[in-house]
């Protein structure tokens, strides 16, 4: 009885188990999700799907899908059981993913992140190339074309290709017409020199942030982010760069040599980056005192020859502790100087007509040292990370400006000297966290010491900025969501004098809906702040002729601005379109205050002068046909000042203006490897509290050549038949005076540059990634 009871005791559980795998074999459960790009959050469709049984099942593949437009894919009753799901499109890594299948009638794996990679064939590098730029919750993205890098002499000149973004002639950087721009390269903050020696060649995509969140400071009213393309093997490789002048009298060369090396664990690099800029210039002020019985009219005229020396070196090492650790020093020695020597001739007409003549000479010297140690660690998953950057920056000096009378009625000698020598440390520790495949937590905390003291005035500034941010972005079906907070804290000392501490409260919050597939919609706020620079704070005196003199304000407060904007972009094929509406407040904004004193002398001095509104309307766009492809950015937008009590009591009444300003960027490319460009930049006159300012149209054409895989050739123009260029000016007009500041740069009937670019690579090269973080207030450049 016994062993009959054992015997169909076996027989029913043998039954029982048979009939649960059964059962469980014939339970069928649908699968689904999204593959979006990781970088971007853009959905990938025609993307490769498949599914194997895993763990001893029987071996099984559930026939391929592939995804739809908006990145989704489906599969119908899949049996249930233990799968490993497989995703393949072209130009990113595959991704696999293990599933368990039971219970539920849906599955969804959530999005599915799909990296960018580059496939080798031999010799033959295969990449996918995405012309259409990309619009995320908080930037524009957009993906460098071999077009846009044959085009181009360096990186900085590349960059004009970016709709919004303006170089001037001394490749200075603006954004949407400012020039409180932040520049990263890799996720790290960088200065113009820094951008100069990296290789178009080497650049994967332009990110930018026109409403930086949190993780920036809220003192810059734009992010211009560059990301450099996946590292290779070990190897060497070099890269010379440099502009030949075919005048004398013109001179814009930003000559630069590269050297690296890496054998996997360690990579090394070593630099030269210069500017060299020779020209003419002549600036005139005019000022008319209305005050006197018979009104005062004042002309002073600069003939000088400007020179600009800049000479960087740059030295970095970096050392791959572990595949998730990774150090980094880095650093750079730079000297440089800008310099102005010629005549003044002040004509001054009156009861009686006076002439003096003065020779100007100026020898600045300006030394910037900077070192940092960077560490940064990943975990599990690849997008989750913590870093850790520790930097120290220091400049010296010494400019003095000496006018000596030559001729004429009176006796025009000064002496302008500025002596400063600054410190500058910097740490910073930041994570981001992958909270789930739709939720990214991110978060950091700054602190910065800074300190100066002018050896020729005696004075003295140190502050101390903390910083605490924090933000959550989660994506939804079609919208995501972008939310953050970022606190500043702010104490300093002055001569002595211990101002108020600020503590500042900036959130940032961005939503983005997708309503159709390639369409946009982004509503983005943030608040920002502007707070004045050690130059602006330093009261040392600068007398630019007998009738005009420049303060500097220690009495300075911290400005606050709100940042709105509303975004409708589109991509269609090749091309891409935005169309943003935006609205700025700025309150108690930091401008130059021009006064008359009772000895009819101009004093110009910052001041906190009241609130400057602007609202308008942008339009973006990437146009391609075949193979001409055209950049163009275009502004309408009013401004409104509202002065306060402070500027009211020194005649500047409230003002409006209407502004037009456009970058207008093109390409053509060529058989025989020759790429053709132009690029034309143009803007009305815009206002500040009390000032009008104004420049000339600029445009430049240019042509280049490869020969070969090495070897690349350029001719660049800028303004071609003018001889004469408006490169900035100001107006100020009250009741009591008007005066008009116009700088005009003198330039040869053919302004002619020839650029000419060498690369070599050794082994397959995999770029030093450099962490330098330029946190030193660099000397204004005199323009």
């Amino acid at each position: 009885m016994n062993a009959m009871s054992s015997k169909q005791f076996t027989l029913l559980f043998t039954l029982f188990f048979t009939a649960t795998l059964w059962l469980q074999s014939q339970e069928a459960v649908n699968v689904t999700g999204t593959v979006v790009e990781k970088s971007s959050g853009v959905p990938l469709p025609d993307a490769t799907i498949w599914l194997n049984r895993q763990h001893g099942e029987s071996d099984h593949t559930i026939s391929p899908t592939s995804s739809d437009r908006a990145g989704l894919f489906f599969f119908h009753k899949v049996p249930a059981g233990i799968y490993r799901l497989h995703v393949t499109t072209v130009g990113y890594r595959e991704t696999v993913r293990d599933i368990i299948l039971s219970g539920a009638e849906t599955h969804d794996t959530g999005f599915i992140l799909m990296e960018d990679t580059i496939y080798l064939i031999s010799e033959t590098v295969i990449v996918a190339e995405r012309m259409a730029p990309v619009t995320t919750t908080d930037k524009v993205v957009y993906s460098v074309s071999s077009t846009m890098r044959a085009s181009s002499g360096n990186t900085a000149d590349m960059l004009k290709f970016i709709p919004g973004i303006r170089i001037d002639l001394q490749q200075q950087i603006s954004l949407d017409g400012s020039e409180n721009v932040m520049l990263l390269i890799d996720g790290r903050v960088r200065d113009i020199s820094h951008l100069k020696r990296i290789s178009p060649y080497d650049i994967s995509k332009v990110e930018i942030y026109r409403t930086p969140p949190p993780e920036f400071s809220g003192t810059i009213s734009g992010v211009i982010s560059i990301v450099l393309k996946e590292g290779q093997e070990k190897g060497i490789s070099s890269e010379l760069y440099a502009d030949i002048p075919a005048t004398k009298s013109f001179v814009y060369s930003f000559p630069s040599a590269n050297l690296h090396y890496n054998n996997r664990k360690i990579a090394l690099q070593l630099s030269y980056n210069g500017e060299i800029n020779y020209e003419h210039i002549d600036e005139t002020n005019s000022i008319l005192i209305r005050t006197l019985p018979q009104p005062l009219k004042i002309s002073a005229i600069e003939q000088v020859r400007q020179r600009n020396l800049s000479h960087t070196f740059y030295y970095g090492l970096e050392y791959q502790l572990t595949p998730r650790d990774m150090l980094n020093f880095q650093g750079f020695y730079n000297p440089y100087s800008y310099e102005q020597d010629g005549d003044q001739t002040l004509r001054v007409t009156a009861d009686e007509k006076r002439t003096v003549i003065s020779r100007r000479e100026e020898n600045d010297n300006n030394l910037n040292i900077y070192n940092s140690l960077y560490y940064k660690h990943h975990f599990n998953d690849s997008s989750s990370f913590l870093a850790v950057d520790l930097n120290h920056a220091r400049l010296k000096a010494d400019n003095k400006i000496t006018y000596s009378s030559r001729e004429g009625d009176d006796l025009f000698s000064v002496i302008n000297r500025e002596k400063p020598a600054e410190h500058s440390v910097h740490i910073k520790a930041d994570c981001a966290l992958q909270a789930g495949e739709r939720t990214k937590l991110t978060g950091g905390i700054h602190w910065h010491h800074q300190s100066m003291r002018d050896r020729s005035t005696g004075f003295s500034y140190r502050q101390q900025r903390h910083a605490l941010y924090g933000s959550v972005t989660h994506q939804f079906t079609d919208a995501s969501l972008h939310v953050g907070m970022r606190v500043e804290y702010a104490a300093g000392v002055m001569d002595g004098n211990q101002p108020v501490p600020k503590t500042l409260l900036l959130p940032f919050i961005s939503f983005q809906y997708r309503p159709w597939d390639s369409q946009y919609v982004t509503f983005t706020y943030r608040r920002g702040t502007d707070r004045p620079s050690i130059f602006q704070l330093n009261p040392s005196r600068y007398t630019l002729n007998p009738y005009t003199m420049r303060l500097g304000n220690p009495l300075l407060e911290p400005s606050s601005s709100h940042h709105l904007q509303g975004e409708y972009s589109v991509r269609f094929r090749h091309n891409h379109l935005s169309l943003r509406l935006f609205h700025e407040m700025r309150r108690e904004v930091i401008d130059p205050l021009t006064t008359l004193t009772d000895a009819n002398l101009l004093v110009i001095k910052p001041h906190n002068l009241g609130d400057l509104l602007q609202t308008g309307i942008q339009l973006t766009a990437l146009l391609k046909s075949g193979r001409f492809t055209v950049y163009p950015s275009v502004r309408l937008y009013r401004q409104r000042t509202s002065p306060n009590s402070q500027a009211l009591n020194n005649g500047v009444a409230a003002r409006r203006n209407l502004v037009f300003a456009t970058e207008l960027s093109s390409t053509l490319s060529l058989p025989c490897q020759i790429a053709l460009s132009a690029s034309l930049q143009y803007g009305t006159p815009a206002i500040t509290m009390q000032q009008s300012t104004f420049g000339g149209t600029l445009y430049t054409l240019s042509a280049d050549k490869m020969f070969g895989k090495n070897l690349q050739l350029g001719l660049l123009s800028a303004q071609l038949f003018v001889r004469s260029f408006v490169y900035q000016g100001s107006e100020t007009d009250t009741r009591r005076f008007f005066s008009n500041y116009t700088g005009y740069l003198k330039l040869p009937d053919l302004p002619l540059m020839i650029r000419m670019k060498w690369l070599f690579h050794s082994g397959r090269i995999n770029r030093t990634t450099d962490r330098e973080r330029q946190e030193l207030t660099r000397k204004p450049k005199r323009r």
